[in-house]
């Protein structure tokens, strides 16, 4: 019945948190799919929000997907994640823009950050140099902020999303066509992920993923033969 379905949602998602959290991400994956049936059984009678499932579970499939690499999947859950948000918030009444900014979204940060930035340089000319460093600046002084939010209430995805984001993308240059990774700053995002957790496996694999593309170049240079 939608009265049982409501306390199993919340015991599935409990469930597939911790799983998520020893990196046992397919059956995590699994449970919140569960979970997100049982929202959906819970708020057919009375036609609540909860008929799309909430914004927790929503927000694990999105990090379960983040993590297994399926990008466009763990981007599509984000978008309801958002909405979700955003209706939440309209059931309470309103928050305050404090309450608001201060949300953490755990592994989609990442795609925050680079909806931040796509939003930031379509909204600049390109042909004003300074504004354009000004929202390049703008961006990364945000992604700042929020690594302090995430690191005052310990949350360690935050940190990794943040790391994966200077990974991937980084610092580019103005106009920003092609991504210029800065692995120093990633690798400081994720050993702060690191103190923080000692169960991540995504962690751990992007700092050694990380320190030996620092060893690359040493390596190179060892071959070379400017070095005998």
């Amino acid at each position: 019945s939608p009265e049982d379905a409501k306390p199993l949602a919340f015991a599935l998602s409990s469930a597939a948190d911790r799983l998520r959290t020893h990196s046992w991400l397919a059956a995590a994956e699994v449970l919140y799919r569960a979970a997100l049936a049982a929202e959906l059984k819970a708020g057919e009678e009375g036609g609540s929000s909860a008929a799309s499932g909430s914004f927790r579970s929503w927000l694990g499939l999105a990090a379960c997907c983040f993590v297994r690499g399926r990008m466009m999947a763990a981007k599509r859950c984000f978008a309801i994640v958002q909405t979700r948000a955003q209706e939440d918030e309209h059931a309470a009444g309103g928050v305050t823009a404090m309450a608001r900014d201060c949300r953490l979204f755990g592994f989609c940060e990442f795609f925050l950050a680079t909806e931040g930035l796509d939003a930031r340089c379509a909204a600049t000319p390109r042909n004003k140099a300074s504004e354009a460093m000004s929202a390049l600046r703008a961006t990364h002084v945000s992604m700042y902020y929020r690594s302090t939010l995430a690191t005052e209430v310990g949350n360690w995805e935050v940190l990794a999303a943040l790391g994966e984001f200077y990974r991937l993308i980084g610092c580019p240059e103005w106009p920003p066509s092609e991504p210029a990774p800065d692995m120093a700053t990633a690798m400081s995002y994720f050993e702060q992920a690191k103190a923080m957790t000692e169960t991540s496996a995504f962690v751990q694999d992007r700092l050694d993923c990380l320190v030996e593309r620092a060893a690359e170049p040493e390596e190179e240079d060892a071959l070379s033969p400017m070095s005998n």
